[in-house]
């Protein structure tokens, strides 16, 4: 009999996050190619369903809020014998104040919200080591896994192939990110000044600082983040010609998953100029990655311009490493469900 699996995911209100849903997706995928003998099986809503979680042999939080996922109901399940599984994505809840989240995390007590959250949980999933040490410490009672966050490759995407950048055209230079990233786009703020001089494109997919939008030769472009076939289709058409990945030295960034890097190679096809930070310890540099140290412009407009040159000589190459893929992450899921099943056996659930 299938392992009942309720996740509760708060962001799927209107939305559809793309780690939220990977487990998902791999267990639907499981099941249409090997029903019935599929042992897994998921059942997803945006709040608190009483029906589902006490029908269910595990159960699943992502990205929960009190109004989503109230602490006395999770307490209830708890106290039920319910296997807690709660994902922190790469969400340290201890936000730096610059970050936009961080006045979210004040006005809605999130932070306490968490604490109590994870002094319940039974297993705690989250995609960066260093993340994971964190919650080791939050979350001493329970067992932590490290699951990368992935990209779903059996989505069919049209990508342009192998278009090189033609002398004469205008370089593109992208980012895509959300809104807790301002700091990290301020620290090349003085690249994006030089390279509009020089005559290139920005485009900025997701949340840019006000600032940048308003400039000539910047384009800001709505994520699409939350409709992920979308997203995935969107990326490709950008045209990008080098994408960079700065991240300012601090423990939030430290705890971040490499996923932006991911989607560089995978959607784009195009080089990366990332900052020597945890989460691209371990991308393997080439033509296609460079990581730098610092924020020097002089040091990043030059990765740029060799990067440019990448694209002049060789063209577009689409890329993933297997970690970052659903197949590869997929059974780290289900292994985290069927461990969490046979812990509410001996509860008596």
């Amino acid at each position: 009999m299938a392992t009942r699996v309720c996740m509760i995911c708060a962001e799927l209100h209107g939305t559809y996050y793309y780690r939220a849903l990977l487990p998902k997706r791999y267990i639907d995928a499981v099941h249409l190619k090997e029903a019935p003998n599929h042992e897994v099986e998921a059942l997803v809503t945006h709040l608190w369903c009483d029906p589902l979680v006490q029908s269910c042999d595990v159960l699943f939080i992502e990205r929960p809020t009190e109004t989503a996922v109230p602490i006395e109901r999770v307490r209830e399940a708890k106290t039920q014998g319910c296997p807690i599984v709660v994902d922190m994505d790469d969400n340290l809840f201890e936000v730096p104040s610059w970050s936009p989240a961080s006045r979210v995390y004040r006005r809605w007590k999130l932070l306490d919200y968490y604490r109590e959250l994870l002094r319940l949980a039974d297993f705690v999933t989250t995609t960066s080591p260093v993340l994971g040490r964190c919650c080791r410490d939050w979350a001493p009672q329970a067992r932590v896994a490290v699951i990368p966050n992935a990209i779903d490759t059996d989505i069919v995407l049209l990508k342009p192939e192998g278009v090189k950048l033609i002398e004469g055209d205008i370089p593109t230079i992208g980012w895509l990110g959300g809104g807790q990233h301002g700091e990290d786009l301020h620290a090349i703020e003085p690249v994006v000044l030089e390279g509009l001089k020089r005559g290139w494109r920005f485009v900025f997919m997701g949340a840019a600082p006000e600032e940048f939008a308003d400039r000539p030769g910047v384009q800001c472009v709505d994520g699409a983040r939350g409709q992920v076939e979308l997203y995935y289709q969107l990326v490709p058409f950008l045209g990008l010609d080098v994408a960079l990945a700065p991240l300012i030295d601090c423990e939030f960034n430290s705890c971040k998953s490499d996923i932006k890097v991911a989607e560089y190679g995978w959607l784009a096809g195009c080089p990366v100029v990332a900052s020597y930070s945890p989460p691209y310890y371990n991308v393997h540099e080439s033509d296609y990655f460079r990581r730098l140290e610092g924020f020097d412009p002089k040091t990043w407009l030059s990765a740029i311009e060799s990067g440019l040159e990448t694209m002049r000589s060789k063209g577009r190459q689409y890329r993933i490493d297997s970690y970052n893929t659903l197949t590869s992450t997929g059974p780290k899921w289900i292994d985290v469900f069927r461990a969490a099943a046979d812990k509410g056996k001996t509860t008596g659930r």
